[in-house]
């Protein structure tokens, strides 16, 4: 047996939800700020490791929740996608502009071992970091 104020009061508390969601979501100046912040702290670092979330929120002066949806807005992605693929991006051009070994390119970039920069970089890119250097001398001469 359907009831009909059952279903309506399904559908308006999804849409408080719904509204209450939105206007979490929203940034104020100070978010952006905070936001903007974090960004360039992580380009600054990207060869230390993150720090949880939570810690990173607490140290610019906000919460967990306005990080991860405030970074996203903001820049497309989120917080860990755009370490790896900016660590992928300094390394890239260390490997293509520089003699350093790569398993110093992987330290100086933050991957905690070779093969896992290796595979995070091939699945980035299509080719390993081995191959771009490779590559990248024969352009050269």
């Amino acid at each position: 047996m359907n009831m009909p104020g059952k279903k309506n009061n399904k559908k308006a508390k999804k849409s408080l939800y719904a509204t209450k969601q939105n206007k979490d979501s929203r940034l104020n100046s100070s978010d952006i700020r905070k936001i903007r912040q974090i960004h360039d702290y992580i380009l600054k670092n990207l060869e230390k490791p993150l720090s949880p979330l939570i810690e990173l929120a607490h140290t610019f002066g906000t919460n967990e929740y306005k990080v991860k949806q405030g970074f996203k807005q903001l820049y497309g992605q989120t917080v860990f996608r755009f370490l790896i693929d900016e660590r992928l991006r300094k390394a890239s051009v260390l490997v293509q502009h520089s003699d350093i070994p790569l398993k110093e390119v992987a330290h100086i970039t933050g991957f905690i071992s070779v093969p896992h920069f290796s595979k995070a970089f091939k699945n980035k890119y299509g080719y390993t970091p081995r191959d771009l250097r490779k590559q990248s001398y024969k352009s050269s001469l």
